[in-house]
Order: structure tokens, then sequence, then C-alpha cells
């Protein structure tokens, strides 16, 4: 659990276990002081992602430049790659199916979560065969793209779809 810091605003990024249904964990989350983000981690193009994610919707936040009203939907936003809201749920949000998230917290203590609902897990987030195909279905990433950039570089590749939505806005 390292913290990183975007601009002035520190924040942690999780890979979690969940111990309860997915939107129980939602609202778990919802219930904390400070900003609580959670996407499926099968969706999740490695740490990085989530932290490139964060970084920019901090920053945004403190330029006045945010899309969403709420921090943890910028989040969101940003790491889905897109300016739309429902996109961004259909995207990266929390299934029925979901056993495993990506969480971004901002002023939250971990063991917060660790606590009541979940398993810290850092490996969740690492782009496997497993998530491989959600990963690419989810940024629409098309079979040239993909052999053209390999698989080594998808989470690169999705990373830079992040950063890129952050110019469209």
């Amino acid at each position: 659990m390292e913290e990183m810091r975007a601009s002035r605003t520190s924040f942690e990024v999780l890979g979690v276990e969940l111990e309860v249904e997915p939107m129980r964990f939602v609202d778990t989350l919802g219930e904390l002081d400070g900003v609580a983000q959670a996407v499926d981690a099968r969706f999740v193009a490695g740490r990085e992602h989530l932290e490139v994610a964060a970084g920019l919707a901090f920053t945004a936040e403190e330029r006045g430049r945010r899309v969403a009203n709420d921090p943890a939907m910028e989040v969101l936003l940003y790491a889905a790659g897109t300016r739309q809201i429902d996109r961004a749920i259909e995207r990266l949000g929390l299934r029925r199916s979901t056993r495993s998230a990506g969480v971004v917290l901002r002023d939250v203590p971990a063991q917060d979560i660790a606590d009541s609902c979940c398993k810290i897990n850092g490996e969740v987030l690492e782009l496997s065969e497993d998530n491989l195909g959600f990963v690419v279905d989810a940024f629409e990433i098309g079979e040239l793209e993909l052999e053209t950039v390999g698989l080594d570089r998808l989470p690169l590749l999705v990373r830079e779809r992040v950063v890129l939505s952050d110019l469209e806005r």
C-alpha cells in the first residue's frame, strides 16, 4: 500500500478481495469520510492504471476542471477513459459477479475498509491471462491494435487512453 501524490493530493491504490456482496461494499465505501472509489479489478490493466487515473482526477479537481460533481466519480471517469458516467460505470463498475476490486482512497485509512468487508491483496490489480479479455473488451482494443502494440504493452495502451481522455476535457 504505497501512498501516491498527485500535485498536492495524497491517495492510496489498493487491490482487495471482497468478503461481502459488491453492492454492500459500495455502500460501505459511501459511508466513509473522504474519497473512496472502487472498480472491478477484472477491468484494471495494472496498479499504474489506477494511479494515473486518480492522479489526473485529483489534479483536475485542484484546477477546477472536474467533469463530475463528486471526486470519486471523477476517478471512475478517468479510470474508464471517458467523460460519460454511464459508460464509465459500464466499463469498470462493480457487478454482482465482482469478487475483487481496485480501490482509490483519499483521506480514508485502508484499514477502515479492510476491517469490515474485504481483504487487501494487491495481486488482483495485476494484468493476467484471466482478465486480459475483460480489459481488451472494456477499452475496445482491436486485434490489429493489440498485435501492433503487443500484449506486454497493453497496460501502457490503457494508460494512454486514460491520459488522452484528459485532453478531451
